[in-house]
């Protein structure tokens, strides 16, 4: 499980482009197990726009929120729970 600490709206236009992409970047957080260290890690990861509809996702509720997150074989987020209130 991790944690949403932050949320950032995000908009970049790709070089081999010309449509603007925009999105958020999610940054999410979780306890280091013990045996390998203390303290939190901490991931970005991006959501483009289309992929939040797609999902179901507010980003604006989001935060503080404890969320599952299942990631395809390119390391890209395709599920994102919220298993908290």
């Amino acid at each position: 499980m991790r944690s949403v600490i932050g949320v950032e709206t995000v908009a970049f236009t790709p070089k081999d482009a010309t449509e603007k992409i925009t999105g958020v970047a999610i940054y999410l957080a979780h306890e280091i197990p013990a045996e390998m260290g203390t303290g939190l890690s901490v991931e970005r990861h991006f959501l483009s726009t289309a992929k939040m509809v797609r999902l179901g996702i507010d980003p604006d509720t989001l935060i503080g929120k404890t969320v599952r997150v299942s990631f395809n074989h390119y390391g890209k987020i395709f599920r994102l729970e919220v298993v908290d209130n």
